[in-house]
């Protein structure tokens, strides 16, 4: 069996343009495609097969002298732009910091980049008509089976304020176990840019921003979970908390998970409307595994969560 020629996509991370534009073009071209987040000397040592690297978006210097090394071993060199990365002028009204970035990974090196580039790649009309001159092929996006497809997923919600936040820490190690253990679970919780950095590296992971009481109503009553958790930690202001997210995360349609201790104690029956878990990471982790494989538990549990919320209901 003849082995496929080989593809180099350097890029930080998996991103649109890699899935709509680079990958599926090269895959369509007979390439096997490798995405690199850097590209060092040890990789052009051992991996020598190459026939083509594409630079999407963004470079260094350091790489850009790697990549000549590349050329020099007959690698074709690509470069692929899909904003105008090349006219400062252009970058009017963008944040100072997106500017910089810009500036430093694209337009800085730009004459590097068309000395060393066999080909330049744009991804609309006006950049192949503005950069005329560099002879640009156009590249369209389009659809694949990983960017159209729909998934059955579970979600688990956390739903905490910034009078949480030391919950919202804790439950950081609970979601990076259970993600390294599944892959058809999502969680989605409220939180700062802080917050949303700190998980940024976990797969399936949503930060809501804050929103007022109105709004949470309304975005509630027309959202879905699966799961809602309600850890609570045990100090001095926790100890006057009520349990209105039993309400909330019935509203949503989800199971909770609650901390075993007031006020959830002794309001949340353990196994019938609910969960009552110790605050011990690794049995919440287990319970989150266990309840997203079994859709026959959190359904039953539903059905008892509603007549609870008829029980005490008022018009």
């Amino acid at each position: 069996m003849v082995s496929k020629p080989q593809a180099l996509i350097i890029s930080a991370t998996q991103t649109a343009t890699t899935d709509y534009f680079l990958k599926p073009h090269l895959v369509a071209q007979g390439y096997a495609v490798t995405i690199l987040p850097k590209l060092n000397q040890d990789f052009i040592t051992q991996n020598l097969e190459a026939k083509v690297c594409v630079i999407s978006r963004y470079i260094n210097a350091k790489q850009l002298k790697l990549l000549a090394d590349l050329k020099q071993l007959g690698v074709k060199i690509i470069y692929f732009m899909d904003d105008d990365l090349f006219d400062w002028r252009a970058w009017s009204g963008l944040p100072y910091s997106y500017r910089w970035k810009l500036f430093t990974q694209a337009y800085l090196h730009k004459q590097h980049l068309l000395n060393l580039a066999d080909e330049f790649w744009c991804s609309t009309d006006f950049l192949v008509q503005k950069y005329a001159d560099f002879n640009p092929k156009l590249l369209l996006p389009v659809a694949t089976t990983k960017t159209i497809a729909r998934r059955e997923i579970v979600t688990v919600a956390y739903h905490g304020t910034a009078s949480h936040t030391q919950e919202i820490y804790w439950l950081i190690n609970i979601i990076q176990a259970v993600q390294a253990q599944t892959d058809n679970v999502q969680f989605e919780l409220f939180g700062t840019h802080k917050i949303n950095k700190l998980v940024a590296k976990f797969p399936r992971v949503a930060v809501l921003h804050p929103m007022n009481w109105d709004n949470y109503l309304n975005f509630t009553a027309t959202h879905k979970c699966e799961i809602a958790l309600a850890p609570l930690l045990e100090n001095k202001f926790n100890s006057a908390r009520g349990y209105t997210k039993f309400y909330d995360y019935a509203r949503l349609g989800a199971v909770g998970l609650y901390s075993d201790i007031a006020p959830y104690k002794g309001f949340i029956r353990d196994g019938i409307d609910g969960f009552l878990l110790a605050n011990d990471s690794e049995i919440w982790v287990d319970k989150i595994l266990e309840l997203a494989l079994d859709n026959v538990i959190r359904n039953n549990m539903l059905d008892e969560i509603k007549q609870r919320n008829l029980q005490n209901y008022v018009n």
